[in-house]
C-alpha cells in the first residue's frame, strides 16, 4: 500500500477498530475518496471528518461516557487479559502460603489463625477480591484520564501517522504482557513477599525480604507500575513506534529509573539475615539488592532504547 495521503487517513481511521471491521471500513473510505483522488488532507476532513471521529462512529461510541470509542475498545482489551492473569497469580500464591509455608500470605491475616483454616480462606478469598478490584481501578482510571486527555490526538489537524512498517507496529501482546507482569510483580512485593525465599545449608528457608521495609516502600512501588502502564497504554493507543512514543518511554524509563533505585536500591528490604549468610559463605559477596537493581535498569534502559532506535530507524 502507497504512503499517500489517502492510504494514511484510512489507516488513521482503521488502527484502532476491531479486526474484523477494518475490511469493511476501508473499503467504503477508499470508494468515498475515489471520487476525489486529487483531494488534500485538509479537504477530505471537511468532507469526511477527522480520523478519530470517524472512528468512533464506526464503532457506535460518542465521548459522553466514562470511558469511549478506541479508549474502551482497548481498555476492555486489557482488563480482559490482565485481571484473569493477576487472579491466577493471586491464586497460586495464597495456596502455596497455606500449603507449602503454612501460614496466611496475605497482609492483615495472619490473626485468623486461631479461627481455623476455613475462616482464614475466606479471609484471603476476600483480600484476593480486594486486590482485583486495586488493579482494576488502577488501569480504569489510567484509561479514564487519558481518554478525557485525549492523548491521543494529533496535535494538528494536518498531522496523520505514517504508515507503519511490519517492525515497527507495537506489539500488543508484548504491551498487555507488559502491564500484567508489573502489576504481578507488585502484588507480590506488597501482597506476599513471604513468597521469595532464600535457603542456606542447614538453615531451610529464609525470607529474601525484610517484609516490613518493603511494605514501607508501597508509594515508589505503585508510582512504579502506574508510570509502566502509562506508557504500555500509550503504546496500545499509539500502534506504532513514533518519535512520539519514543519520548514517553524515555520520560517513563526516567522515572522508572528514579522508582527502582529507591526501592531496588535500598539495601535494608533485603531480610538482614539472608545478607549475612551471604557474606558467610561468600566473603566477596555483594548485597543481593544491587544484582537485582543491574537487572531491572538493564530492562528499562533497553526498553526505552529499542523504542528510540525502532522509532527513528523506519
Amino acid at each position: 500500500m502507497e504512503n499517500t495521503t489517502q492510504n494514511r487517513y484510512i489507516y488513521a481511521v482503521t488502527r484502532h477498530l476491531p479486526k474484523e471491521m477494518r475490511p469493511t471500513v476501508e473499503a467504503e473510505l477508499s470508494a468515498q475518496l475515489a471520487q476525489k483522488p486529487e483531494a488534500g488532507l485538509e479537504e477530505i476532513i471537511k468532507e469526511v471528518g477527522r480520523p478519530e471521529d470517524v472512528a468512533l462512529k464506526y464503532l457506535g461510541s460518542e465521548r459522553t461516557s466514562f470511558i469511549s470509542g478506541v479508549y474502551y475498545l482497548m481498555y476492555k482489551r486489557v482488563l480482559m487479559t490482565v485481571l484473569p492473569i493477576v487472579a491466577a497469580v493471586l491464586i497460586v500464591l495464597a495456596a502455596l502460603g497455606f500449603l507449602v509455608l503454612d501460614v496466611p500470605t496475605l497482609p492483615g491475616l495472619t490473626h485468623l489463625g486461631e479461627f481455623g483454616a476455613v475462616t482464614a480462606a475466606i479471609g484471603a478469598i476476600a483480600d484476593i477480591i480486594g486486590h482485583l478490584f486495586f488493579v482494576f481501578g488502577i488501569i480504569t482510571i489510567v484509561f479514564a484520564v487519558m481518554d478525557y486527555k485525549k492523548v491521543d490526538l494529533y496535535s494538528e489537524s494536518t498531522e496523520l501517522p505514517g504508515l507503519p512498517a511490519k517492525e515497527a507496529k507495537v506489539s500488543i501482546f508484548w504491551s498487555i504482557f507488559s502491564i500484567a507482569f508489573s502489576v504481578s510483580a507488585t502484588v507480590v512485593l506488597l501482597g506476599f513477599p513471604q513468597i521469595i525465599r532464600g535457603i542456606f545449608p542447614g538453615t531451610g528457608w529464609i525470607l529474601f525480604f525484610d517484609v516490613d521495609v518493603l511494605r514501607g516502600l508501597w508509594l515508589p512501588i505503585i508510582a512504579w507500575t502506574v508510570i509502566e502502564i502509562i506508557t504500555e497504554v500509550f503504546a496500545l493507543l499509539e500502534r506504532t513506534y513514533t518519535k512520539r512514543l519514543a519520548a514517553v518511554y524515555i520520560v517513563g524509563g526516567v522515572f522508572q529509573i528514579f522508582f527502582a533505585v529507591t526501592v531496588f536500591g535500598n539495601a535494608a528490604i533485603i531480610n538482614p539475615e539472608i545478607v549475612s549468610l551471604l557474606h558467610y559463605h561468600s566473603p566477596i559477596a555483594i548485597d543481593p539488592n544491587l544484582p537485582i537493581l543491574a537487572v531491572v535498569l538493564c530492562v528499562i534502559i533497553f526498553e526505552a532504547l529499542d523504542a528510540v532506535w525502532t522509532a527513528y530507524k523506519k
